[in-house]
């Protein structure tokens, strides 16, 4: 079984697992009504920490999702904390560094540079020369790359 089986029945368990949350918060809904919860606070309270983690939970699956769309080299821990630090905005290699750094609790600048050419090559970054200094941004948000090679463009 090749990568691109295993990530297709990933990708697959994950919608499934998408489609019983959504059942799920549908149950919850119709039990709250049926058991009038809205006149217990210990039910409401259990309901609303119920909803919390399905929330939290579809919001994983949702991260997951869109890191199983990026190209096979960019899903590494650094790859992806360099996207998080791009997520704010224009950054130069020593901010993204920073950034990284924080995350990770260690950065090298030159592997930075690494995973921005490879981000850059895939086209999910892209860099501009502003003043003396190089910059780099989001071209695409992860969630769109899908999109992109299925129409065939690279």
């Amino acid at each position: 079984m090749d990568k691109d089986d295993v990530y297709e029945r990933l990708l697959n368990r994950l919608e499934r697992i998408e489609a019983m949350l959504a059942d799920i918060e549908a149950r919850m809904s119709v039990l709250e009504k049926a058991l009038n919860i809205n006149s217990d606070p210990l039910m409401r309270r259990a309901l609303e920490l119920a909803r919390i983690e399905v929330s939290l939970t579809y919001n994983l699956l949702n991260n997951l999702n869109m890191i199983s769309k990026l190209p096979y080299e960019a899903r590494d821990d650094i790859s992806l904390a360099v996207m998080i630090s791009l997520l704010a905005g224009p950054k130069n290699i020593s901010q993204i560094t920073e950034d990284v750094k924080k995350m990770r609790g260690k950065g090298s600048r030159r592997i930075v540079a690494e995973k921005l050419a490879i981000l850059e090559h895939h086209g999910i970054v892209e860099s501009y020369i502003k003043g003396p200094a190089k910059y780099y941004r989001l071209k695409i948000r992860p969630s769109e790359r899908r999109s992109a090679d299925e129409s065939g463009n690279d």
